[in-house]
């Protein structure tokens, strides 16, 4: 007897898990936006799928206005089989979601498709911007708006939200809120100049430094390859450390190391030619563009030779510092030497940037006319006599 009854407890037992199992999990409330489909068995006059209103409400004819939002289906499926019974026997009402309320949010700033988006309820802001394409090149990742009517803006970090501490704090959004990604400023982004087809600004995105070829491709890749000098591109840091890179190396040379760029780096990727200046007593100042590697005295002939005015042999050039310490270097260069005694140890290679000045009297001197001006009324008397 004691068996039986042990049996019989351990099949209600089994019984009741299977229907806790098959009973369906608490219906989530309802929402202003969500359409439902209300059924009333027999009455398919009462029948059909409504909205809930803004204002929360939904209204069946008989039953008048009833409250939806906040409430579950079974809740709302309740009052209205209350209200109907008092014009229909036992009204059998069922209340089931048919599609929920999108949230209306707003997205500016640098994604592909900025404009008005309808996301599902429930959703995250790492999530949403998916909906406007993805970013441009110059997205600032870092510092993402999440603008609130009535509460206020607050700032959130891509990166940081994509990692698994940081998706417990990737906010939920709610109708009305606008999302504005701004644009990578020169310290957080990088940039790619020189012989590129798209020189400019960059963002690193989500993952930090970006490689050089990376760097490179973004900004859609080499200009002409006859146009570029690939052995001598470089990058200057935030901290003004100038590395220079031989861009054919970084892909075939097994084992090269990553050289990366940074927030605040500059990749410039330069001309086949060095651009020096040439200052001064010269005819056409300014600057020269050079083979790399010229000598002093091809500089020299760019610039259209010396003036009447210039002195030599005060010459100098100005180079970057080897040391870093934005102090430019000062050669002292005595042209008059090179030119006219043929001292040819002194027509030195010259560097991209450097500037050659070359001094002038502060005297101009004078014309034979201008130094017989005091004996002209003398001449004049010679000639009309």
């Amino acid at each position: 007897m004691e068996a039986a009854q042990v049996m019989t407890r351990t099949l209600a037992l089994i019984g009741i898990a299977l229907l806790v199992g098959l009973a369906p999990a608490a219906a989530a409330d309802l929402a202003a936006g969500d359409a439902i489909a209300v059924t009333v068995l027999g009455e398919p006059t009462l029948s059909g799928r409504l909205l809930v209103r803004p204002d929360g409400m939904i209204s069946l004819p008989l039953a008048g206005e009833v409250q939806a939002a906040g409430r579950t289906t079974v809740a709302v499926a309740a009052e209205l089989a209350q209200k109907l019974s008092e014009y229909i026997k036992n009204p059998q009402v069922t209340v089931d979601l048919v599609e929920q309320a999108k949230l209306k949010i707003a997205i500016s700033g640098e994604v592909r498709t900025p404009g008005i988006y309808f996301v599902p309820p429930g959703s995250k802001l790492s999530e949403a911007l998916n909906a406007a394409g993805g970013f441009s090149d110059q997205a600032d990742m870092e510092t993402v708006q999440l603008v609130r009517p009535g509460v206020g803006a607050t700032q959130h970090s891509l990166p940081e939200l994509a990692t698994p501490a940081g998706m417990i704090n990737d906010p939920l959004l709610f109708s009305g809120d606008n999302l504005v990604v701004p644009r990578v400023t020169a310290e957080r982004g990088y940039q790619v100049l020189g012989r590129v087809l798209k020189p400019g600004l960059y963002s690193l995105g989500m993952h930090g430094p970006v490689g050089v070829w990376e760097a490179i491709t973004k900004a859609g890749g080499l200009a002409e390859k006859t146009a570029v000098d690939v052995e001598h591109a470089t990058i200057t840091r935030s901290n003004g450390e100038r590395v220079v890179i031989n861009l054919n190396q970084l892909l075939t040379t097994e084992g090269a190391p990553q050289v990366t760029v940074g927030p605040g780096d500059t990749l410039t990727v330069p001309p086949p030619a060095a651009q020096v200046f040439v200052l001064g007593a010269v005819n056409r100042p300014g600057p020269v563009l050079l083979r790399r590697g010229a000598l002093l005295l091809e500089a020299l002939a760019q610039a259209g030779g010396l003036t009447a005015l210039a002195r030599p042999k005060e010459a100098s050039l100005l180079r970057d510092s080897v040391a870093g310490n934005g102090q430019p270097q000062r050669i002292p260069v005595d042209l008059e030497r090179l030119l006219y005694k043929s001292d040819l140890s002194l027509n030195m290679a010259l560097q991209e940037g450097d500037i050659l000045v070359i001094p002038e009297n502060a005297v101009r001197p004078r014309s034979a006319l201008e130094k017989m001006g005091p004996l002209l009324p003398l001449l004049y008397r010679i000639l009309i006599w």
